[in-house]
């Protein structure tokens, strides 16, 4: 895989961001969880189903044109912004993002524009306005060394599927997943 080069720390920021869609990755979950405002929860059965008991409204998973429709959200407004996006990938219950973005930009602020494009489409094209789309807050992560960027890179663009949450509608009659996993290009 090539690597885009690591963006100059003095004049950029970069992060690995990560946001679930809402009552699909509950505290105590299988693969474990994290809790607002950082620190990891273990597999906890009864802590997942009490979550879920207090959850107000369905659980929220993206389908293929969802998906679609999400990507072309956060690549959008990464232009709008002028931002870089360095990899990404819409999943069916989640999404991760590598975003250069300037100096003084905060990554909570970046992660809050990509969910916020990326309702506001959704919306358009039928989303209940009442039905919260994504959980609230989400992982923010600064990478401040090129090995770092290259892991999250290729953690994005290769290392996440959709058949490790058993999404039907990414896995085909023969039982594999097929879903395909777009990258930004690298060369601008």
């Amino acid at each position: 895989m090539k690597y885009p080069p690591f963006p100059n720390p003095d004049a950029y920021r970069t992060f690995h961001l990560t946001f679930t869609c809402y009552g699909t990755w509950l505290l105590g979950s299988e693969k474990g969880s994290t809790r607002h405002g950082g620190g990891y929860v273990a597999p906890c059965p009864n802590l997942e189903e009490y979550m879920r008991d207090r959850c107000n409204y369905s659980s929220v998973t993206l389908s293929k044109p969802l998906r679609l429709i999400t990507f072309n959200a956060i690549e959008n407004v990464c232009a709008r912004e002028g931002w870089i996006l360095q990899a990404l990938n819409t999943l069916g219950q989640h999404v991760h993002a590598v975003v250069t973005v300037g100096r003084d930009d905060l990554g909570s602020v970046v992660l809050g524009k990509l969910k916020s494009e990326a309702t506001r489409e959704l919306r358009a094209v039928g989303f209940r306005q009442t039905q919260p789309i994504w959980t609230r807050s989400g992982n923010c992560k600064e990478i401040k060394t090129y090995g770092y960027f290259c892991r999250a890179v290729k953690y994005v663009t290769l290392e996440q599927t959709e058949s490790s949450f058993h999404n039907q509608q990414s896995v085909a009659e023969d039982g594999r997943d097929h879903t395909e996993s777009r990258e930004t290009s690298f060369d601008e």
